[in-house]
């Protein structure tokens, strides 16, 4: 997600809200994490001893009332914020972190309520699944999120748990995961949708194939032949790696700008605010329709067997 994407700035696709309003936080804040403030004077901080009868929900109160929930939301944000497949669509870092406390708080009240996520809060995933595909970020970057995100809090909390209590502790573990793959189906359902019916024409998919392909130096298909026959694209290589980031163009004027470069021979995609583009000669600036503002870099000539690392 490049930097802004749940921003307020800029075009909708590239710069769309957080899905979710501060009403609904308040409301995930009130069925979740203001019960553990309900229940910190009936649970004793300074006991030890877990009773058998003690339940899962009960061991996560007393460990939440011992530790600073920002600690948490912290450390689940810094365990997937840095992934390189996740910058393109990463919104800004305040704006990430709320993102991040109100999944915790939908977990919370879930684990504490027996609530779990409603339809209408799901939007807020679909959301962003939708956003995901029309900026080509890949399918899986968000849902690795979410389990990297899981497996720290479980560490956490089984960390912060005594060892009576990580005994306790681990039947509720289901629930945690259970939340990442109701979140992850909806996530891919949604992204599958978009990307079936986004702005994207036949071409621009068929030369994402081909480009992946190459990237890779993986077996062409037929339909990749096919598709460098049709565009007048040698095949045999050597080409030259280009990249144009651009900062203030649309989605579609992007999606423009690699059509023109596949008129000249040459393999070129949008994705998010990039195109990236093969050729077997150099381009001119006046084909690449560069603004002021757009960062341009071309590669050197490249065998197909190094292009992975070129690009």
């Amino acid at each position: 997600m490049p930097r802004g994407a749940y921003g307020s700035k800029g075009p909708p696709l590239e710069h769309p809200k957080l899905p979710h309003s501060q009403r609904q936080r308040q409301v995930a804040l009130s069925l979740g994490w203001k019960n553990v403030q309900l229940h910190k004077n009936s649970l004793s901080a300074k006991s030890t001893v877990v009773k058998e009868t003690m339940s899962g929900r009960e061991v996560t109160y007393r460990i939440l009332q011992r530790y600073d929930l920002g600690a948490l939301t912290d450390g689940v944000l810094a365990s997937f914020a840095g992934r390189p497949e996740f910058q393109p669509l990463r919104p800004p870092q305040a704006e990430l972190r709320s993102w991040v406390q109100w999944n915790i708080d939908l977990v919370i009240r879930w684990l504490m309520d027996g609530l779990p996520p409603t339809d209408k809060e799901l939007d807020g995933f679909r959301e962003i699944a939708r956003i995901a595909a029309a900026n080509g970020t890949p399918p899986d970057a968000i849902p690795a999120n979410y389990r990297l995100g899981a497996r720290f809090a479980w560490d956490w909390l089984m960390g912060a748990a005594t060892e009576e209590e990580r005994t306790v502790l681990v039947g509720s573990a289901g629930l945690l995961f259970d939340f990442v793959d109701r979140v992850s189906r909806v996530f891919s359902d949604a992204y599958e949708k978009a990307a079936r019916t986004g702005p994207f024409s036949d071409d621009e998919r068929a030369a994402q194939t081909l480009l992946t392909r190459l990237g890779q130096n993986a077996e062409l298909s037929l339909e990749d032949r096919q598709f460098a026959e049709e565009i007048g694209f040698d095949l045999a290589g050597p080409y030259y790696p280009f990249v144009i980031v651009s900062r203030s163009r649309s989605l579609e004027q992007l999606i423009g700008v690699a059509r023109r470069v596949r008129s000249q021979n040459a393999v070129a995609i949008s994705s998010g605010r990039r195109v990236t583009v093969l050729a077997h000669v150099p381009l001119s600036r006046h084909l690449l329709d560069l603004d002021a503002g757009d960062v341009f870099a071309q590669g050197d000539l490249t065998l197909r067997g190094e292009l992975g690392a070129a690009l």
